[in-house]
């Protein structure tokens, strides 16, 4: 069909028109064309070949003006209705080749089910999908089939702790091509486009980090419980173990998902200001979410550099409960026996009050006091809660419940990491915490 070299390709992903790999995901920041361009690969590999496409989003009722949208103006643009069939009341399109583009939203399992035969996927805005539905997904993808088989994700990178950074970028399959985008990389995009991003995002660094830098990041809906914290100023790569300054370790004794410890140092005064720095984060999920576990991940680790540490944390470790014989605290004294001494121990009799932690802690971030913290942009988990906790209508923590699909077990996904630093920080300076 010779109406396939009329679509003309963006440059910058025109080598991703012949990419065959199983997985292939373009995510970037706003205007960079990505799903423009993608549409424009499924349309010309659907004029070559005979295929059958599936497009999903997460709902259906979002497909119309979005994936369905999009394929129309290219069609309409690219003057092909003659040979491809828009059918307005599915939302797909027939071509007279027999290739076929499907389109469903994932909440429709029903309609999910009866589609066979499929070539292709492509997952629109894949950050708003479960991992368990793209797994579905990716299991449908199987049989022989003429053309390759490929699953494309495209999205903003809205979310560090999202499971697509986990699958795709921090443990990337062989078969996976990766491509970022930013408007940077649309030559058709227009001069009006540009500034608005500029003005109306730029101003928030955590949006300009995910829509015009394209870089991962985490959406600020407001009510945040840390709402000083900002990445850009709290979070840096040069925050490491400083050697002959003591480890302080901050415990969360949650179980679910994970038992959790935070290792910090305070480097001293520098120019009348306390640096502290968060250097590490341990989060065991199970079978190790045992404080057992957790001291001893924390000893193979640091090990001798552990002397003369400070242990902090939730004051109801102290009670001995149905996992062991001995409480949270007795069990890390005999674990960090070599390492302690008499002053090690900083836990409180009792947990500090909620609100007031929580506006003690953001004049620290905010630096109101003469205190800096910095995290290490390794400690992920940490990031997440200061990014993600949210305040409840009382001035506490809100307790947001996850459920797990596979266990049916309920949990609390963020603020654990949080809570250990609060009980190290509301301790270690108590006199302005007091005060």
């Amino acid at each position: 069909m010779e109406k396939e070299i009329k679509i003309k390709t963006n440059p910058f992903f025109k080598k991703l028109l012949f990419d065959e790999k199983r997985y292939l995901i373009l995510y970037g920041g706003a205007g960079s064309g990505k799903s423009y361009f993608i549409a424009q690969k499924i349309l010309i590999r659907c004029l070559q070949n005979k295929e059958r496409i599936l497009c999903c989003r997460k709902t259906a009722e979002s497909i119309k003006n979005s994936i369905f949208k999009l394929f129309f103006d290219i069609i309409t643009a690219n003057e092909l209705t003659g040979i491809i069939k828009i059918n307005k009341s599915d939302y797909s399109f027939t071509f007279t080749n027999g290739s076929q583009i499907l389109t469903t939203g994932l909440d429709d399992v029903e309609k999910l089910k009866s589609i066979h035969a499929i070539s292709s996927i492509w997952i629109e805005e894949a950050t708003e999908v479960m991992e368990s539905d793209f797994t579905q997904l990716d299991l449908r993808l199987r049989g022989e089939s003429a053309s390759y088989k490929q699953i494309i994700l495209s999205f903003n990178p809205i979310d560090e702790t999202h499971w697509l950074k986990h699958r795709f970028f921090d443990n990337k399959p062989e078969s996976c091509t990766v491509n970022h985008s930013t408007f940077l990389n649309n030559q058709f995009i227009d001069e009006e486009y540009k500034k608005m991003l500029n003005e109306q995002i730029g101003w928030d660094v955590n949006m300009l980090r995910i829509y015009i830098n394209g870089e991962w990041g985490r959406i600020q809906t407001g009510g945040e419980f840390y709402s000083h914290f900002a990445f850009k100023k709290h979070v840096t790569d040069d925050c490491n173990y400083i050697n002959n300054i003591p480890i302080h370790v901050s415990f969360d004794q949650n179980v679910s998902p994970y038992i959790t410890a935070v290792l910090f140092q305070i480097v001293g005064k520098n120019q009348n200001q306390y640096i502290v720095n968060c250097i590490d984060e341990f989060c065991l999920s199970n079978p190790f979410n045992n404080t057992e576990s957790l001291c001893r991940k924390i000893i193979e680790k640091y090990n001798e550099r552990l002397n003369g540490l400070f242990y902090y944390g939730d004051a109801s470790g102290r009670k001995r409960d149905t996992r062991s014989r001995e409480n949270d605290y007795e069990i890390i004294e005999r674990m960090f026996k070599k390492y302690i001494r008499n002053y090690s121990n900083r836990v409180p009799y009792s947990n500090p009050p909620l609100s007031k932690r929580r506006d003690f802690i953001n004049k620290i971030l905010e630096t109101e006091y003469p205190i800096k913290i910095q995290i290490n942009s390794q400690c992920k988990k940490m990031i997440a809660d200061l990014e993600c906790v949210k305040e409840d209508s009382d001035g506490t923590k809100l307790k947001q419940l996850y459920r797990n699909k596979e266990t049916g077990q309920s949990y609390e996904k963020y603020g654990h990491c949080s809570d250990a630093m609060d009980y190290f920080l509301c301790e270690s300076f108590s006199n302005y915490f007091k005060n």
